[in-house]
């Protein structure tokens, strides 16, 4: 693995190639290498953030990654929040992500979806015309979500549930890979739903990361004892097992999350659907 002065070393080539670049206008730092709070370690990567006035001057053409190094693989790709992104693996096992955000997303203050992303901890590379000024510092901590509403609320349990009816579907017809592309549906809507459970348990400012980062500080043991048995083969039994898995946990902290944040439990959504589970039960392919 790439060692710390190897990573820093490639940094330090990046950022100043950049500063030179008349239409990069500001840089930062991100991710593990900027954070206190679970800080880089061997296989942490860099996360470059370049600010610029237009990105298509960048991503119309790759060839100016290769300055840095050695390309062993890349991608190029858009984030979920939509910022043009490049993922390259250079010699070495040395992985950098450059995103690109345009200088009027960011001046007088990021949106709310970027100051998530600065909150857990950032540095400012350059900044040639100030137009980072209005951030705060970061606190160190994931920025403390809303709570879910009864909408909110109900649209992840219906997602959970559409999520079962068709992985019953896809055993009925055997359809072996598109079984598993509904379980991983399912257990998307499981993990949201036990990011609010958790919170709702432990309080509301009780960090739960992202997309499952670190479920093993957040999550209680009890959640965590139950994972293993989400996930499933290629075959029907196994398949089956997750899916009445998935759904005796995700009934649970779902109705645990309504009684505690005030909600109401779709009750008539999972009769109609458990039904539909159990009338097919004994049809497996």
């Amino acid at each position: 693995m790439p060692t710390h002065a190897e990573m820093q070393a490639l940094q330090d080539i990046i950022v100043r190639w950049a500063e030179d670049q008349a239409p990069i206008r500001a840089a930062l730092l991100l991710g593990s290498h900027a954070r206190r709070d679970h800080p880089a370690d061997a296989l942490s990567d860099l996360d470059l953030v370049f600010v610029v006035e237009d990105a298509a001057l960048f991503t119309e053409s790759s060839q100016w990654i290769h300055q840095f190094g050695a390309v062993w693989v890349y991608v190029f790709e858009n984030t979920g929040g939509g910022d043009p992104e490049y993922l390259i693996v250079y010699e070495g096992a040395r992985k950098v992500d450059i995103v690109f955000w345009r200088v009027d997303q960011v001046r007088g203050g990021v949106d709310h979806g970027k100051r998530e992303v600065l909150e857990r901890g950032y540095q400012v590379m350059f900044d040639k015309d100030a137009v980072l000024a209005a951030e705060p510092p970061p606190s160190g901590r994931g920025i403390v979500p809303q709570k879910p509403d009864q909408t909110a609320y109900e649209a992840a349990n219906h997602a959970f549930w559409y999520a079962v009816y068709q992985t019953v579907r896809w055993l009925r017809r055997d359809e072996r890979w598109m079984v598993q592309y509904s379980l991983y549906r399912a257990r998307a809507e499981w993990l949201q739903m036990l990011m609010w459970h958790s919170r709702a348990v432990n309080g509301w400012d009780h960090d739960t990361w992202h997309a499952g980062r670190y479920i093993k500080e957040w999550a209680s043991p009890d959640d965590q004892a139950v994972i293993p048995n989400l996930f499933a083969g290629y075959d029907p039994d196994s398949s089956w097992a997750a899916l009445d898995a998935l759904i005796v946990h995700f009934r649970k902290i779902s109705a645990s999350t309504a009684e505690r944040l005030g909600l109401v439990y779709p009750a008539a959504v999972d009769q109609h659907i458990s039904e539909w589970v159990l009338n097919h039960r004994n049809f497996r392919a």
